[in-house]
């Protein structure tokens, strides 16, 4: 009698201890529930982080280029020019075209400023409504004694999609910014870069920078003509 007992109670523990099938099913869904709510917050941090990657990259475009621009218009100069009808600096601006080009003792691109050489720099750029991409192009050719001593340079500079808007300020004009100059006689008081950078969601980024010229006085290479 006693071992019978003995064997029962075995036996109602070994039950007492297995899982039902409900409990089974109970505990894959709660499992599954974890490992995709797991898998959610992977995915967004994955998101979280890519998002600021492209901030970053978008950033560091933003502040190279106005970097770029700014310090080469730090160096800007009135050349002894042998060519006729030379302005010494133009800028064309529209929302899908921009062009700007002036002399420079410090064209910082490739090279330290301290290791660079009299250049005649020029910035276009330009949107192309195919594919809805822009480009900002740099060219650059070498000067000395007024004359150009190297073919004209090319480098793009970004290719992505952004907008870039120019402008200066002339001296004694009401303080009036002009998307469109050109002088022989005097460079802008001021010139503003607007930049603004779309990233891979769609985000854009914007950034603004006014940069005053040191040197802005006219010069007498020919008055007659500005």
């Amino acid at each position: 009698m006693t071992k019978k007992l003995a064997h029962i109670n075995t036996a109602d523990t070994k039950l007492k201890k297995a899982f039902t099938l409900a409990e089974l099913v109970l505990a894959m869904f709660i499992s599954s529930l974890i490992v995709l709510s797991l898998a959610e917050s992977f995915r967004n941090a994955l998101t979280i982080l890519e998002k600021i990657q492209t901030q970053q990259q978008t950033s560091h475009h933003i502040r190279n280029i106005s970097e770029l621009i700014r310090n080469e218009l730090a160096g800007t100069y009135f050349p002894v020019l042998d060519q006729k009808n030379a302005p010494v600096f133009t800028l064309n601006s529209t929302d899908n075209d921009s062009a700007m080009e002036f002399y420079t003792l410090t064209p910082a691109y490739s090279v330290h400023p301290s290791q660079s050489k009299i250049s005649r720099l020029r910035y276009r750029f330009a949107f192309d409504p195919n594919t809805g991409q822009s480009s900002l192009k740099r060219y650059q050719q070498y000067f000395a004694a007024g004359k150009p001593i190297s073919n004209e340079l090319c480098d793009e500079i970004l290719n992505t999609t952004f907008q870039l808007s120019l402008s200066c300020k002339i001296k004694n004009e009401n303080d009036q910014w002009r998307q469109n100059f050109q002088s022989f006689t005097k460079l802008p008081q001021a010139v503003k870069i607007q930049l603004s950078i779309k990233d891979n969601n769609d985000n854009n980024h914007s950034a603004e920078t006014i940069f005053y010229i040191p040197c802005n006085q006219q010069v007498n290479n020919d008055p007659n003509t500005e």
